[in-house]
């Protein structure tokens, strides 16, 4: 990877992008947040998983018609409600990983702004909360170290080249959902290295 490459880059990078690969992007990142959403849920039966994947799969046929320049029907404002009502409160967990569940609730959230033309620059919050998780952990695993530190941690490094990798993707004429799920499930894990389950 680059040296010169960095957060800066990405999300300047990810403003640039048109509607359809912006909805694109989100999607991908969604589908490997929604892997710790789903952990979180089960170790604290926590009931919004089944929530949170219908509202994926929205996402999913809400880039699938915005490629197709057909209408979405979807009342996205219900379905933020709904994600809304199920994202978990920091305060009532007193384990880490409630921070990264609401996180991909967040990102969920700003994802459907995108999709309602509420706000433009949500593929660029789903980016940033994605790569915040990753801080996060690497904070809460390694202790108070430096930012450079950071950027050089093996678990950041892996989500800058995932997302730089994601952004050439969508360069391409021929996406669709079918190629990006699998290119978000590549390596098996999600964001923060939680690994799919099979």
């Amino acid at each position: 990877m680059k040296d010169n490459i960095n957060k800066l880059n990405i999300f300047g990078e990810v403003r640039e992008l048109n509607r359809v690969s912006a909805i694109a992007f989100c999607a991908v990142m969604l589908e490997r947040q929604l892997v710790n959403f789903e952990l979180f849920c089960s170790l604290n039966d926590f009931e919004g998983n089944e929530q949170m994947v219908k509202a994926l799969n929205q996402v999913w046929l809400a880039f699938e018609a915005a490629q197709q320049r057909k209408k979405f029907t979807t009342n996205t404002s219900l379905l933020r409600d709904k994600v809304e009502v199920v994202t978990p409160d920091a305060n009532d967990f007193d384990n880490f990983g409630v921070y990264p569940a609401i996180d991909c609730s967040m990102a969920m959230v700003a994802t459907l702004n995108l999709i309602d033309r509420e706000d433009d620059a949500g593929a660029v919050a789903v980016s940033k909360l994605s790569q915040g998780s990753v801080e996060a952990v690497i904070l809460a695993t390694e202790g108070e170290i430096d930012n450079q530190q950071i950027k050089q941690h093996p678990l950041m490094q892996r989500e800058i080249a995932f997302q730089l990798q994601l952004l050439t993707t969508l360069d391409q004429q021929d996406i669709d959902t079918k190629g990006l799920k699998a290119l978000a499930q590549e390596d098996g894990a999600s964001n923060i290295g939680i690994e799919f389950s099979e």
